[in-house]
């Protein structure tokens, strides 16, 4: 029997850039096509994790096009998110009966500095810093988090989010051992997204690949229509 938890979990899947061989022009949107090398494989890397998310939701898309805005354009009945790093791409997806908005974000873990205190200061809540402002690892999460859900909620609000926004959603508490996350809105966005909307999301370590990866997720069922 599936669980509204395991209903809320998207799919998601992963790929080397460097394993893109043939830079198929065909695939590329016209703004691309004289890009630099490892733009195109950035790209293509991206549409293939999207276009198998798909897969494993049983819709077969040859080509994941891209909106005005250079948002991926997901088949009718999944909407997901696209993300990058210098050397992988990564997606994940849901379903449209579960999910209204879907962001991803992965970062490469590195045991140097690497502007943690800007981090703190600019997207951190008073809460966030408290709490998660001590470990690089936690610190690191909570921007990957702000950064999918930024992603979940800017084509939700007409590409109008802000860092002041990112604020707005609080992290209260990370399980690692299970990649559960706790978090709330403090206050409403729009109308239509009440400080009341449920957000899921996830956070966990590609250990093999040494990558940080989140998801959030906007439930479709607390949305005022």
């Amino acid at each position: 029997m599936q669980t509204e938890k395991n209903r809320k979990i998207p799919f998601f899947e992963r790929k080397k850039l460097g394993e893109i061989g043939d830079l198929r022009e065909d695939l590329l949107p016209l703004e691309l096509q004289g890009a630099h090398p490892e733009r195109k494989k950035a790209f293509l890397a991206g549409r293939e994790c999207a276009q198998k998310v798909c897969e494993k939701r049983g819709v077969f898309e040859p080509k994941i096009g891209r909106d005005e805005q250079g948002r991926p354009i997901w088949p009718p009945g999944i909407v997901g998110s696209i993300t990058h790093s210098r050397e992988w791409a990564f997606a994940v997806a849901g379903g449209t009966e579960a999910f209204y908005g879907m962001g991803i974000d992965a970062e490469k873990i590195d045991n140097e500095a690497r502007g943690y205190e800007a981090i703190i200061k600019k997207i951190l809540t008073p809460g966030e810093q408290h709490c998660f402002g001590e470990e690089k690892r936690d610190i690191l999460a909570c921007f990957c988090l702000k950064e999918a859900f930024y992603k979940c909620l800017d084509p939700v609000l007409g590409g109008l989010m802000t860092y002041q926004d990112m604020r707005e959603m609080e992290i209260t508490a990370i399980e690692w051992a299970t990649g559960d996350v706790i978090i709330q809105m403090s206050t409403a966005l729009t109308a239509r997204v009440p400080a009341s909307s449920r957000l899921w999301a996830r956070c966990w370590v590609e250990a093999d690949i040494q990558h940080l990866c989140a998801w959030v997720g906007l439930d479709r069922e607390a949305m005022i229509q």
